[in-house]
């Protein structure tokens, strides 16, 4: 898989050290799970990082330390355990979104689709978001940060085309359209943390239909 665009190494580094919330993890996951130069980097930070844990004087453990490490085994995998395959034409996803693909009811606009995968902490929420080919989103601008990994077919985002497994991510001052490509539809596996705000009336009918609104 010829994956061009990838995570930056400090967000590689919020995943490695466990700094990222699972919703957010999950994208990041997903594209690990077919980029191997990002999973060798992830998994540098993580060597790195056990190193820095090694060198330190041991401590008292904090009452809720037990709960805090139960809770790190419900995030995605390490970026070397194999995630399990998707459905037909799709990278392999990690088992939350899996299970959401099975079990979530859609919200569907025209063209368009949105099924709900894991929401919070607060506003955040990880989506999956389908466009048939040649079709898109509305424009629209984020009040906080987004991050979008394709898991089937492509989507144009002004000048750039984003294919399988390819990761992009923006802040809330980017105001852009997605669209997919017109030879096929395009799955995204989406992770905001603020709602979308529509730039024209379009946008303000489609996205209630989306769950958006």
């Amino acid at each position: 898989m010829n994956v061009q665009h990838h995570p930056t190494e400090a967000r590689l580094l919020d995943y490695a050290s466990g700094a990222l919330s699972g919703a957010a993890r999950l994208v990041v996951a997903a594209h690990l799970g077919v980029c191997p130069d990002c999973a060798r980097g992830v998994h540098l930070f993580e060597a790195v990082g056990g190193g820095m844990l090694d060198a330190l004087t041991p401590s008292p453990l904090a009452p809720d330390a037990l709960a805090h490490a139960l809770a790190r085994t419900e995030r995605p995998s390490a970026a070397s355990d194999p995630l399990p395959p998707g459905p037909e034409d799709w990278i392999a996803i990690p088992p939350l979104v899996a299970r959401a693909v099975r079990a979530a009811p859609r919200r569907r606009a025209p063209g368009a689709w949105m099924q709900a995968v894991s929401h919070g902490p607060g506003p955040a929420r990880c989506y999956l978001l389908g466009m048939a080919a040649g079709r898109g989103v509305p424009p629209h601008s984020h009040r906080a940060g987004e991050m979008t990994v394709v898991l089937k077919g492509a989507f144009r985002d002004g000048d750039v085309i984003l294919g399988p497994g390819d990761f992009s991510e923006h802040d809330g001052e980017v105001s852009h359209a997605p669209q997919a490509t017109a030879d096929g539809d395009c799955v995204c596996l989406i992770y905001t943390d603020g709602p979308l705000v529509p730039a024209d009336w379009i946008g303000r009918i489609v996205f209630p239909l989306l769950g958006f609104g």
